[in-house]
């Protein structure tokens, strides 16, 4: 049964279950990724480490997949916030395969870069809230149309502003390989 698109920015909110469901994992996204790089915790605690890793990349396929299906099952939305919101989530499972991959290998240098690129990409989106109400605010609101260009920018925005963060914080904590410490 199809639904009749609603009118007005109330519309914005009508969530379905499984969107309310989306947020579940991402509380959980958010309380336990910070758990895993804290060194202290993730070294002396080794089995906490590794099976709340493996939860975290249950609830980050799931946040990845329902978030993306976000604007196209929602009502009202606009084709700006399907291409951000894609972007965006196939970003985060990007960085999340990456991660998973190198922890499987092994490769545990590799896994630290991938899961705290994941970790800020997932920070994007608190990013763009605290954003969205000042873009909000300086510019005004006049209806969806102005809205939904401010989401939209706030969320671009937001997710550069957290990748750059990332990258920089990389490369001045990064170690250096093994065979560059002997040349």
């Amino acid at each position: 049964m199809r639904r009749e698109p609603s009118v007005g920015i109330d519309a914005l909110f009508d969530y379905p279950f499984w969107g309310v469901a989306h947020f579940l994992p991402g509380l959980l996204f958010m309380t336990l990724v910070p758990l895993q790089l804290w060194p202290r915790i993730r070294n002396r605690h080794r089995v906490f480490h590794r099976w709340s890793g493996r939860l975290l990349v249950a609830a980050g396929a799931f946040l990845g997949v329902s978030g993306a299906a976000f604007p196209f099952f929602m009502p009202d939305r606009v084709f700006s916030e399907r291409v951000v919101i894609s972007a965006f989530f196939l970003l985060f499972l990007f960085y999340l395969s990456k991660a998973f991959g190198a922890a499987r290998r092994k490769d545990f240098a590799r896994h630290r870069e991938w899961m705290i690129r994941w970790f800020a990409v997932g920070l994007a989106i608190t990013t763009q809230r605290i954003l969205l109400p000042v873009f909000i605010v300086a510019v005004g609101v006049t209806d969806a149309h102005s809205f939904w260009d401010i989401f939209v920018t706030a969320t671009w925005l937001s997710t550069a502003i957290q990748v750059l963060i990332a990258e920089w914080w990389l490369s001045t904590t990064r170690r250096p390989e093994p065979a560059a410490k002997a040349a």
